[in-house]
């Protein structure tokens, strides 16, 4: 995976890297670690991804956890906190 990292808008960060006969052009966002960089290391993008993640998580968490029926308050706080 090719990515170029930099600010300046002058730069060209569409050229890409040719090994033997395969190309590789460059990427607009790049995961590496449970990261997700883009070209200008905003990070909005991986701040997006934690956020969709996380909500997921939480709507799950409150469809099994309800005030008249489901798992008890205490339990669904410890596996809040063990998860997060």
């Amino acid at each position: 995976m090719l990515i170029h990292f930099t600010r300046n808008t002058r730069h060209d960060v569409t050229a890409s890297i040719r090994v033997n006969d395969i190309t590789i052009t460059p990427e607009k966002e790049a995961p590496y670690l449970g990261v997700i960089f883009d070209q200008k290391l905003k990070f909005h993008s991986h701040l997006d991804y934690v956020t969709r993640k996380g909500t997921k998580f939480a709507l799950a968490l409150s469809s099994i956890a309800r005030i008249t029926w489901g798992t008890p308050f205490k339990y669904v706080r410890r596996l809040y906190t063990a998860v997060m």
